[in-house]
């Protein structure tokens, strides 16, 4: 996890760090439960206390990060000559945002229309 972590950091530009804030994560209900037993829906629900991270990184490679999961999640339904295509043309969308700052503030104004329509 260490190496993965490093790896993490450097290509983000991150630094991760222990977070004073935790969360509580609640069991699932069991709605099978409900129907035989009546008070199972006003029972007491497990909670498990998990430990939080900070993360602070650049907004760019957040946003870069958040493109490569949309990129992951796209590939992924395609057979493999429209993947090979797909990643071709991702990598040059990326290349020509970072070559050209104006395409780069269109795509992000694109984004967060996409963003407020969905």
């Amino acid at each position: 996890m260490h190496n993965e972590l490093n790896e993490f950091c450097r290509k983000y530009e991150a630094s991760v760090g222990p977070s004073m804030r935790r969360h509580w994560r609640s069991r699932r209900a069991n709605y099978s439960e409900w129907s035989t037993d009546p008070y199972a829906m006003t029972a007491d629900q497990d909670y498990q206390n998990v430990t939080m991270v900070e993360i602070h990184m650049p907004q760019d490679r957040f946003r870069a990060m958040l493109e490569y999961n949309e990129w992951l999640e796209k590939s992924r339904v395609n057979d493999e000559i429209d993947r090979k295509f797909f990643v071709h043309q991702q990598e040059e969308e990326i290349r020509l945002r970072q070559q050209h700052p104006g395409l780069l503030d269109l795509y992000e104004k694109y984004q967060t229309m996409l963003q407020l329509v969905k």
